[in-house]
């Protein structure tokens, strides 16, 4: 079984963590134990509905704020972790600020 890290070694541990963190989510939405940090979630199964409820479910679970509106092209567990920005004590999110 692949431990759904990319082959080229990119990346920090921080992040790599991460990306372990949104892959153990999209696996259970999924039903998709063996998929990868950068299998395209639409080809193993993943909808609209399912990429929705893999956003909330890290947004909840993992104090992230991934807006579906930063998600365009391939989405992939390690896209995903691109985009997310921690929610901040005061529960507005980077992203928020940005803007």
């Amino acid at each position: 079984m692949s431990n759904g890290l990319s082959q080229n070694g990119t990346g920090t541990g921080c992040e790599d963590a991460r990306v372990e963190q949104l892959l153990g989510i999209v696996r259970e939405v999924l039903t998709q134990p063996d998929i990868a940090a950068d299998d395209e979630l639409m080809n193993h199964g993943g909808t609209s509905l399912s990429i929705v409820r893999i956003l909330a479910m890290a947004n909840r679970n993992l104090g992230l704020d991934i807006n579906p509106r930063d998600l365009d092209g391939t989405i992939t567990a390690r896209s995903l972790a691109r985009v997310a920005a921690i929610v901040t004590p005061t529960g507005t999110s980077s992203a928020a600020r940005k803007r």
